[in-house]
């Protein structure tokens, strides 16, 4: 049931692509494969009731806010290719496997971050 409502909302989410959108995640939010990609054309608030995962491929192209405490770094890759000063904020520190940054007008750490495999600038 939980896989469905994910995939439906993956759904809805790029059907949606061209707008920004800002996804809250306040419950269980799972990028469970490699073969699993997740876009967000906005920016990710992860809650201090969020339970985020990444075994997969996340790209965010605004800012990330975490507050989920004891976050897994998870096995993915996550990927901050915006085309805007993306900001890494919030009260837990956001961990990831691997990181890729694509943007031109940077990022800037504003909360620790966390990569504990590679991290590829492009």
């Amino acid at each position: 049931m939980r896989k469905s409502a994910i995939q439906i909302l993956l759904l809805l989410l790029s059907l949606y692509a061209d707008a920004q959108v800002v996804v809250h995640n306040s419950g269980l939010l799972h990028v469970s494969a490699i073969s699993d990609t997740l876009h967000i054309n906005g920016s990710f608030i992860n809650t201090s009731s969020g339970d985020f995962s990444n075994n997969g491929r996340f790209y965010v192209k605004q800012d990330i806010t975490n507050s989920q405490a004891s976050m897994n770094a998870g096995t993915g890759t996550l990927y901050l290719n915006g085309s805007v000063l993306q900001n890494i904020v919030g009260t837990q520190t956001f961990k990831t496997l691997n990181l890729v940054t694509n943007n031109a007008a940077e990022f800037l750490l504003n909360n620790n971050l966390s990569v504990s495999g590679n991290h590829s600038l492009n």
